[in-house]
């Protein structure tokens, strides 16, 4: 037997007004660091490193990022 949308526990509408909040500021944060797609990377809200990356990779970022100081 089928239930109607919105009946019972997990109603749409509870849960959209519950997550839509945090997801839209998510999608805002994502656009003001200029996000295209992802997998992305951000590195002390400063740093975009775009695609997938080795942990290597990322690891020599982070080491960069230290040995300047910043």
């Amino acid at each position: 037997r089928r239930s109607r949308p919105g009946s019972g526990r997990f109603s749409g509408r509870r849960y959209q007004r519950r997550l839509c909040p945090p997801v839209d500021a998510d999608i805002r944060q994502a656009q003001a660091y200029g996000l295209q797609g992802v997998p992305a990377t951000i590195i002390a809200q400063k740093y975009l490193i775009s695609g997938a990356q080795p942990l290597e990779a990322l690891q020599d970022i982070v080491q960069q990022i230290k040995q300047r100081g910043e």
